[in-house]
């Protein structure tokens, strides 16, 4: 072996690293920081429908909504596609009818375009965690961004309605905060939000 293959081993070796350090350290934080973004973004047009009137803040609807979005922004490094894969695998098949029970329930007092406009808010949420737990996952992220599985799967939640993954989504982030409360440390500070 010469000088110049041993140079250029120990080169490749280097950038392989370098790859594997953005990939597995960078790309997970700018993914989780992506994701709190636009839910923080999300959280703060529908703060704004609500400070025009459209809503009251005190609304169930609307709490629950903010409560989700709330859950999320600080427990998303918990999501992960594995969790959201389990719970809709094994979601009863009544779960996602006592998830949209309740948000029919909330929204009842509701017109029907305020229902819609909060159904928008709501169907956001849920796209937004799919979208984040595939992308964190990097090699996931390279399939998705190739084939705009992204709209793909946007488009299939209009088509085929959204119950189920929003239920399923609203699952994990319920199921995440419990098990975060039952595993945090004493003394904490919360995080975010």
């Amino acid at each position: 072996m010469t000088t110049a293959h041993l140079i250029t081993a120990f080169e490749s070796i280097i950038e392989l690293l370098a790859l594997w350090v953005l990939v597995c350290v960078f790309w997970k934080d700018y993914c989780l920081d992506a994701f709190r973004q636009n839910l923080f973004t999300l959280r703060d047009d529908l703060f704004l429908y609500a400070a025009n009137g459209n809503i009251s803040f005190d609304h169930p609807a609307y709490r629950l909504l903010r409560e989700r979005l709330n859950g999320a922004i600080r427990y998303g490094h918990e999501f992960t596609l594995t969790r959201v894969v389990v719970a809709l695998v094994t979601m009863p098949p009544n779960a996602s009818e006592s998830e949209s029970d309740a948000w029919e329930i909330n929204t009842a007092t509701l017109s029907k375009e305020k229902r819609a406009v909060l159904s928008q808010y709501r169907n956001a949420f849920a796209f937004n965690v799919i979208k984040y737990v595939v992308l964190r996952s990097f090699f996931w992220a390279v399939l998705v961004l190739c084939g705009k599985a992204i709209n793909k799967t946007k488009d299939a939640m209009k088509r085929r309605g959204t119950a189920r993954v929003v239920a399923a989504v609203e699952r994990v982030e319920t199921e995440t905060i419990e098990y975060s409360h039952d595993h945090e440390e004493p003394g904490a500070v919360p995080v975010g939000v």
